[in-house]
């Protein structure tokens, strides 16, 4: 699930992925709705949609499970011959149970040694070394902690947000620079994330033209806070990141700054998490001259 290592799929040259359908990669005779593909975008650069076949099953152990992205819940079966059923989005007959994204399905479905242990230790693994210039900010208490947050808000309400997302447009000469940056967690039944991106992106100033990628060696994400795994200890965070962590092989993706706070089959029962968003606008193209951005976006509280 990490993506650690390549395994083989039964009837490989049949196996249609849910994330081939995703990307368009298929025939127009296999696409997936607009609704669908919405749902899907969070889960793009996640190892799940690759493991999932075009109707978003998989079957773990004696169990068959079906991952419904737009309603948000996972039907499971122990019958074969149900699964049909799962295929249609039919959940009402008594073999087949119904869970929430929430539910830490692994753990109800399996032991916790089995369901969770091997992958959380193979996510400590997932590190890579700095291929930045950029120098973080670090220490306590945080450098630009009277930042505004972006977007502005006058009665934010982090209690129940669980994703922020924020871009911005600045136009310098004949180029147009964006912006944008994001934190979520993200919960998918066997699959639960924490992480927080950075990306900067360039095109001409012409309405007419395509923002493409741009690296920004200035980047960074100066972050703090914590979270809960289900029946593990609270983890700390006080660091500052300046690397794509999951985007593999390096130096891929190194136009985008990614920290993966937390991933693994077990869901986070809190989350306090804070961040600072570093860079200058050019980036590469513009050098040491750049304009230096900084803000922060409303911290993820659960």
């Amino acid at each position: 699930m990490l993506g650690v290592k390549d395994y083989p799929f039964e009837g490989d040259e049949s196996f249609v992925s849910l994330f081939s359908l995703a990307e368009g990669n298929r025939g127009s005779n296999l696409r997936v709705s607009e609704e669908e593909q919405s749902a899907l975008a969070d889960f793009l650069d996640t190892p799940l949609l690759k493991m999932l076949d075009q109707d978003g099953l998989v079957a773990i152990g004696e169990y068959f499970i079906v991952l419904d992205f737009v309603d948000r819940k996972a039907a499971v079966t122990k019958d074969e011959s149900k699964v049909f059923l799962l295929r249609s989005n039919a959940y009402e007959d008594e073999s087949i149970q119904v869970y929430s994204f929430d539910d830490e399905l692994l753990s109800i479905l399996f032991d916790d040694n089995q369901a969770t242990g091997h992958w959380e230790d193979s996510a400590n693994s997932l590190f890579h070394s700095n291929l930045r210039i950029q120098e973080c900010a670090t220490g306590t208490p945080k450098p630009g902690l009277n930042l505004p947050y972006r977007p502005e808000t006058i009665n934010p309400n982090p209690s129940v947000d669980r994703q922020e997302e924020w871009s911005r447009d600045e136009v310098i000469g004949n180029r147009q620079y964006r912006i944008r940056a994001k934190h979520a967690y993200q919960a998918a039944a066997v699959y639960f994330r924490l992480k927080s991106e950075l990306e900067h992106y360039d095109r001409l100033n012409d309405a007419s033209s395509a923002f493409g990628p741009l690296e920004d060696p200035f980047a960074s994400i100066s972050y703090w806070g914590s979270f809960t795994p289900k029946n593990r200890s609270t983890v700390t965070l006080d660091a500052c990141y300046s690397d794509c962590q999951g985007c593999g092989p390096q130096p891929a993706n190194t136009q985008k700054v990614q920290k993966i706070h937390h991933e693994a089959g077990r869901r986070l029962t809190q989350v306090n998490l804070n961040m600072i968003f570093r860079g200058r606008i050019g980036g590469a193209q513009a050098g040491n001259n750049a304009i230096p951005f900084e803000f922060r976006l409303t911290p993820i509280i659960r």
